[in-house]
């Protein structure tokens, strides 16, 4: 059953996605795309919220909220992981960044 809440809800992700797509459709295509797909995925169950119920009993599980928080919970686990890694060797990359300009700094043969 359709509310006011959830089209409510369902127009805040369409303003999402047009806010972004207006932000960042020079920078990040690819990255919006996949926002695109996320959340075109998710807007019918946000309009629809006993579809994700339905989904739930057929699949056995209690809630319907839980068919979407398992997944969203793993995925969000994951990638603090992997911003993680990034970020460790992005560190790595400026560390070795910056003590290549200190040693070529210090060498007074390497100056013009």
């Amino acid at each position: 059953m359709v509310t006011l809440y959830s089209l409510l809800l369902g127009l805040f992700v369409l303003g999402l996605l047009a806010w972004d797509y207006l932000a960042f459709r020079k920078h990040g295509g690819r990255y919006f795309m996949l926002e695109l797909l996320a959340l075109g995925v998710a807007l019918p169950f946000v309009v629809v919220p006993s579809l994700s119920q339905s989904i739930a009993s057929a699949a056995g599980v209690g809630r319907g909220v839980d068919v979407l928080i398992y997944p969203l919970l793993l995925w969000l686990v994951r990638d603090s992981f992997v911003a993680r890694q990034k970020r460790w060797i992005d560190n790595q990359r400026l560390t070795e960044l910056v003590r290549t300009l200190s040693i070529k700094e210090a060498d007074p043969g390497s100056r013009k």
